[in-house]
């Protein structure tokens, strides 16, 4: 079971974790960050700050994501 995220940082880290990866998200979040999934709940707990490299590939990660919705999208219509 997840808690709920604390506010700021951590709030924005499980939004754009569930976004992105669903249910699951402290996994794959661990995952493409290179850190232990513990230390996600500890950052979505407020435990410990939200570092501020993890924006980027989380960035790059959305985009990504984005581009694939709008192939999606352009190719339901053909």
């Amino acid at each position: 079971m997840t808690s709920v995220p604390a506010p700021g940082d951590p709030r924005k880290l499980a939004w754009i974790g569930h976004l992105l990866y669903g249910a699951q998200h402290i996994e794959y979040l661990s995952r493409i960050l290179g850190v232990d999934r513990k230390t996600v709940y500890r950052w979505r707990r407020g435990v410990t700050p939200v570092p501020a490299y993890v924006w980027e590939p989380l960035k790059v990660a959305l985009m990504k994501r984005r581009n694939d919705i709008k192939d999606v999208l352009a190719n339901l219509d053909s």
